[in-house]
């Protein structure tokens, strides 16, 4: 265990500076492109930032019931699957690709920059929902499918929330509230009881 805020087991290839902060809850990439294909435990809440360049987390990630926060301007790209009893908060101005079949149960709030789901499952568990607010972006990619998950695009500032997608992308049964949407790229199809 690394000082009350995460354990990282397995494979890492560094093209830059990590920084385990175990005193602030922290998994901190500097610089240069970085790799972790451990499995990731948190212990209590949790920031993952790339403060540049690109940070690529391939093992699964439990997040034992506590907020993961992922900041910075940099990209992180997280193929695992999150699981566990909370949600995950995006910050900062990076991308963070999900694209693992997550199972987590709490929400997912996007407050800046852009999160991009590539696995119909991406956004977790249905129960809670998503919501992309002040300015940020949900990107929904590559034709999937999203389940009964309800999407909030709440943004108010300057330059509005958005919501992206590439091919046709389905939301089968869940709410869609556009909120002050501004933009809004490429094919969303909408089924079931879903008032507008």
């Amino acid at each position: 265990m690394l000082a009350g805020c995460l354990a990282a087991l397995g494979g890492q290839s560094a093209h830059g500076q990590i920084i385990w902060d175990g005193g602030a809850g922290a998994l901190r990439s500097v610089a240069g492109d970085y790799s972790l294909a451990g499995a990731i435990a948190l212990t209590a809440a949790t920031t993952i930032t790339a403060v540049s360049d690109t940070l690529t987390l391939s093992g699964n990630m439990a997040n034992g019931g506590f907020t993961l926060t992922f900041a910075g301007a940099g990209d992180v790209t997280l193929s695992g699957i999150v699981s566990g009893g909370s949600g995950l908060n995006k910050t900062g101005t990076g991308t963070l690709t999900l694209a693992g079949a997550n199972t987590y149960t709490g929400a997912a709030t996007i407050s800046a920059g852009a999160v991009r789901a590539t696995n119909g499952a991406a956004l977790g568990g249905t129960g809670s929902g998503t919501t992309a607010a002040n300015s940020a972006a949900l990107e929904l990619s590559g034709g999937i499918s999203i389940g009964a998950e309800a999407l909030t695009l709440a943004g108010t500032a300057i330059g509005g929330t958005e919501l992206n997608t590439t091919g046709t992308v389905a939301l089968a049964g869940g709410t869609l509230d556009l909120g002050s949407l501004t933009h809004a790229i490429g094919t969303l199809q909408v089924t079931g009881p879903t008032p507008f």
